[in-house]
C-alpha cells in the first residue's frame, strides 16, 4: 500500500490478481478490527484453501448460496479433510489450525450470503434463514477432528537430556559447537531469548538495539509490536502477533546478550551494524531474514540428531512447561500461574493458550498426582 501497510491477499490463480470479494471480507472483518498481519494470513489462507476446493468441484458459490443449496455434509466433510492436510501433502497439520481454516472459510461463506439473503423478498427470505440454520447445524457436525482411535499428537517442548544438550552446544567455547566462530555469539543470544522467554520468531527479529536496556537494573527487554515497519527491508518483514510487553532479564541470557552486543559493534565481522537499529544481524551487519534464523534451527537438528524436531515454537512450549513444573514445585497458585503465562507470552487476559502450551507439564502434574492418590489407596 502507499502507506507502506503490507497486508496479505487471496489471488486467482491465473491471473494472480487479488480476489475481490476475499479482499473485501478481511478488510471489513478483519483489517478495520485491528487484527494482526498474521491473523489476516491466517485468515487467507483458509478463504484461498476453500475456494481452491470449490473450483475442484466446479461450485458456483453465488449459485449456491442463491439458491440456499450450501454445502451438503458430504461436501463439508472432504472440506474438513482437506483442511486436516498440510499443504505440500506429507501429513496432517494439527486439529486446531484445521479448524481455524475450516472457521475462516465457513464465515466468508456467510458473509457472502448476507449480501444474497439482503435482496431477498419475504418469501425467499425466510426460505434461505432456514437454509442456512440448517447448514450451520451441518457445519457444526462436520468440523474437522482428530482421528479416531488416536490421541492428537501434542507439541512438546524439550527432555532434560536435549535441554543439557541445546546449552552445551551452543556456548561459543564449546568444540561441540557446530557455528562460524564469529556467529556463534550472536546464535547463542538469539536461541537463549528464544528459550528463556519464549519469544517469537517475529518479535524476536524484530527487536531494536534500543529495546533492550541493559543498563537498568535489572535489564529489561521491551517487545513492541512494529508492524509495516519502513525499516525493515527483509522479504519477509518481522510480524508481532502478540500483545506489547517488558521481560526482565537475567541468568545467562542477560550474559549472552551484553556479549552479543559488544561483538555486534565489531566493525570487521559486521561492518554495517551500527546503521542498523535491529539487535540481530547478518554477516554484512544488516538485520537477519526469517530463513537465515531457522537455518541455525536447522543446523543443530542436522548436526544433533537427538534434537530432531528442534524449532522456535518448540523452544516456545518448553519454556511454559519449565514455567508450570517450577510453579507447582514452588507452590504457586495455578490462577496466578495462568495469568502470568498470559502475560509473559503476550497473550490477552481470555486466552486459553495456557493450558494449550503447557499441556505436558499439566499431563505430567496429573499423573502424579493420580498416582500419589492410588498409592495412598493402596497404602491403607
Amino acid at each position: 500500500m502507499a502507506s507502506g501497510e503490507e497486508m496479505p491477499l487471496v489471488v486467482h490463480r491465473e491471473t494472480r490478481m487479488p480476489h475481490v470479494y476475499a479482499l473485501r471480507f478481511v478488510i471489513v472483518l478483519h483489517r478495520l478490527t485491528g487484527s494482526s498481519a498474521n491473523s489476516i494470513g491466517n485468515v487467507c489462507q483458509g478463504i484461498a484453501l476453500g475456494l481452491s476446493f470449490l473450483h475442484s468441484r466446479d461450485i458456483d458459490l453465488v449459485d449456491r448460496l442463491s439458491s440456499g443449496r450450501f454445502f451438503t455434509r458430504d461436501e463439508l466433510a472432504t472440506f474438513a479433510n482437506r483442511c486436516l492436510q498440510r499443504a505440500d501433502g506429507q501429513g496432517a497439520v494439527v486439529t486446531h489450525y484445521a479448524k481455524m481454516r475450516y472457521d475462516d472459510f465457513v464465515e466468508y461463506v456467510l458473509w457472502r450470503f448476507e449480501a444474497i439473503l439482503h435482496r431477498a423478498n419475504d418469501q425467499n427470505r425466510a426460505l434461505l434463514i432456514e437454509e442456512r440454520r440448517q447448514f450451520e447445524k451441518r457445519v457444526a457436525a462436520q468440523r474437522p477432528k482428530a482421528r479416531a482411535g488416536a490421541a492428537e499428537k501434542e507439541r512438546l517442548g524439550l527432555s532434560e537430556t536435549q535441554r543439557a544438550l541445546l546449552l552445551d552446544v551452543i556456548h561459543p567455547d564449546s568444540p561441540r559447537n557446530p557455528f562460524a566462530p564469529k556467529l556463534r555469539r550472536r546464535n547463542r543470544a538469539l536461541i537463549l531469548i528464544h528459550y528463556r522467554y519464549g519469544l517469537r520468531a517475529g518479535e524476536l527479529l524484530g527487536l531494536y538495539r534500543s529495546d533492550y536496556k541493559n543498563l537498568e537494573n535489572p535489564p529489561q527487554l521491551f517487545i513492541h509490536i512494529r508492524d509495516n515497519n519502513p525499516e525493515d527491508s527483509r522479504a519477509r518483514p518481522a510480524r508481532t502477533k502478540t500483545r506489547a510487553r517488558m521481560l526482565e532479564i537475567g541468568g545467562d541470557a542477560r550474559d549472552a546478550l551484553d556479549v552479543w552486543i559488544d561483538h555486534r559493534a565489531d566493525r570487521i565481522d559486521f561492518p554495517l551494524s551500527r546503521k542498523s537499529r535491529f539487535l540481530f544481524v547478518n554477516e554484512d551487519g544488516i538485520e537477519i531474514s526469517l530463513r537465515a534464523a531457522l537455518g541455525i534451527f536447522e543446523r543443530l537438528r542436522d548436526v544433533y540428531p537427538e534434537l530432531a524436531g528442534f524449532a522456535s515454537h518448540v523452544l516456545r512450549h518448553d519454556m511454559n512447561e519449565r514455567y508450570v513444573e517450577a510453579a507447582e514445585k514452588e507452590g504457586w497458585d495455578e490462577k496466578q500461574v495462568a495469568e502470568d503465562q498470559r502475560y509473559l507470552n503476550g497473550w490477552s487476559e481470555e486466552s486459553e493458550q495456557p493450558s494449550r502450551y503447557s499441556s505436558t507439564a499439566i499431563r505430567n502434574r496429573s499423573n502424579r498426582r493420580i498416582y500419589k492418590l492410588q498409592k495412598k489407596s493402596v497404602d491403607k
